[in-house]
């Protein structure tokens, strides 16, 4: 799927619960994946993503360095303080990209065409008023697309397949941009 086609109708989708798989679903979850634990790729500088997201609104609240993580960075940032963390890395964490067994042309791909991951987790310590954590995961992801974009970075949404369609790779959202 397109970029800016998955963020149009991320942003339209109606907050409300659907039955599926015998459970009551967020829509958004169950037409384009957005739930917690949601992963961005991203093939750019990893300090420059971080000096983006800085200028943006997101505070940082702990850098590692790879002295302590097998030569490995990694910063967790916190958007509106409280509402949803975001762990920027220096590398694609295995556990990111699409599952070999599912789809091995996507899981190659992912490893090979992004180099900086990114792990989205909607703790709502605090909430944003009138708002659920998917929602404020769609103001996040949307942030994201929008830096990208005006960076000129490569990006992907590995799980925005909804889990209606969990076996439709098609709808994996990739970004390449033309320069």
């Amino acid at each position: 799927m397109e970029l800016d086609e998955y963020l149009t109708r991320i942003n339209n989708c109606p907050d409300k619960d659907v039955r599926f798989g015998g459970r009551k679903l967020p829509l958004i979850t169950v037409e384009f994946g957005v739930t917690a634990n949601w992963a961005i790729l991203l093939n750019a500088d990893y300090d420059a993503v971080a000096k983006l997201l800085q200028e943006r609104d997101f505070i940082l609240i702990q850098s590692i360095d790879g002295s302590m993580n097998d030569g490995k960075r990694f910063s967790i940032f916190d958007y509106e303080p409280g509402t949803v963390k975001l762990e920027l890395n220096d590398h694609v964490r295995p556990g990111y990209v699409t599952h070999e067994v599912q789809d091995i042309e996507h899981h190659e791909r992912q490893i090979r065409d992004f180099n900086v991951s990114m792990m989205l987790w909607p703790y709502l310590e605090k909430q944003i008023p009138n708002t659920t954590w998917e929602r404020a995961l769609v103001r996040v992801i949307t942030g994201i697309a929008e830096l990208a974009k005006q960076n000129h970075f490569s990006l992907c949404f590995p799980n925005s397949v909804g889990c209606k369609d969990s076996r439709d790779y098609s709808r994996i959202v990739y970004y390449t941009p033309t320069r």
